[in-house]
């Protein structure tokens, strides 16, 4: 992040003085509910989301991680079930003054752990009962009642639930699974959110395919140095002739790598770090980086320039003019979808800042 705070899955409140939306895990207190890293609820509190979770049944309620869970969610367990094989459902032995022995477990309709997977939107008010299993990326409708088991990258509403459509394609359905990005380091994931983000839904197909052929290979030497901010050492690696064309295990190239470090910290990078990167992309793209896979949201200079960022203008002009000698339409790279300069356009004063400053006409 730009103010050189990191993703940390022991935060209770990931949003700074909002109380209403928390992490899961770090509040948990019921070992039977196990939740993974950056899952959140819209609540300050999630365990009152999980009823009839009583010790005697064994049964367990199992999140991964980086799921999005709305407000009024309710995860419904087996405590809630009722003998049915009998000629009355009354449960006379949970109650006093009835002398009732409790039914053997094979006469109670017990279903299991409930079993949700990783990167799972559930939508305000659904209700999930005891025993469900929902798959990976599936969508959850709002007020949707879960009595069956979701598909990974389904889409799933109503009352009962039903599925209404698949979210993408069997091949990247299957590529999504194998590739299973919530499992990778913060570092990997946060040099993959351009990739995890787009909406070029081909594009990002071509992508996971290349990092799942390219396995677990090693990063060179010259790619590690720049993930580690080591700008010296990375300097000295290119003039001994390092490859300058090398990707990175998730596909990325030296130069995207490079200009995902210049923004990430922004205008918090230090003058001495500001001007060794300066020098390295003149050194990569000297000796062949192509300009044009500098990351389009991360990286190209103007897209800080709007009236929220106009202070980082002189930070990110010079690298733009570097740019702009071997593409002179990269500007236009920005966002992706859009453009910076048409963005500044909403702003004259941005505006007037980008001419007077020779980065628009």
């Amino acid at each position: 992040m730009k103010n050189g705070n990191f993703p940390d899955p022991m935060t209770i409140h990931p949003i700074a003085g909002y109380e209403n939306e928390i992490y899961v895990k770090p509040t948990l207190k019921n070992p039977n509910i196990i939740v993974g890293d950056f899952t959140y609820i819209a609540d300050s509190d999630f365990e009152s989301h999980v009823t009839h979770l009583y010790d005697w049944n064994g049964d367990r309620l199992i999140i991964g991680k980086f799921c999005q869970i709305a407000a009024g969610v309710e995860f419904v367990m087996n405590g809630a079930n009722h003998q049915m094989n009998a000629v009355t459902t009354f449960p006379f032995y949970t109650l006093e003054g009835w002398g009732a022995y409790p039914p053997s477990k094979n006469n109670l309709p017990l279903k299991g752990d409930t079993v949700i997977g990783n990167d799972v939107w559930i939508g305000q008010n659904a209700v999930i009962l005891p025993g469900v299993h929902i798959g990976d990326g599936a969508i959850i409708g709002a007020n949707a009642v879960v009595g069956s088991d979701i598909p990974p990258y389904s889409v799933a509403v109503g009352n009962p639930v039903r599925i209404i459509r698949k979210r993408f394609d069997d091949e990247m359905i299957d590529l999504l699974e194998k590739l299973s990005w919530w499992n990778k380091s913060i570092e990997e994931i946060r040099l993959f959110l351009e990739t995890l983000t787009s909406s070029d839904l081909p594009r990002v197909k071509e992508i996971i395919k290349r990092i799942l052929a390219r396995g677990e290979k090693n990063e060179s030497d010259l790619i590690r140095a720049i993930k580690a901010r080591d700008f010296s050492k990375a300097k000295t690696l290119i003039l001994c002739g390092a490859d300058c064309s090398e990707r990175d295990k998730a596909g990325d190239s030296v130069l995207w790598n490079l200009s995902f470090q210049w923004n990430w910290f922004g205008t918090a990078t230090s003058k001495s770090d500001e001007k060794a990167m300066m020098e390295l992309f003149r050194l990569v793209l000297e000796r062949g980086g192509d300009v044009n896979e500098v990351s389009s949201w991360q990286a190209t200079p103007l897209i800080w320039a709007t009236p929220d960022g106009i202070e980082e203008l002189e930070h990110d002009g010079q690298l733009l003019r570097l740019m702009l000698n071997y593409n002179p339409d990269i500007h236009l790279k920005a966002g992706g979808s859009f453009s910076c300069i048409n963005l500044a356009r909403q702003n004259p004063e941005v505006y007037e800042i980008l001419v007077n400053a020779g980065l628009a006409k």
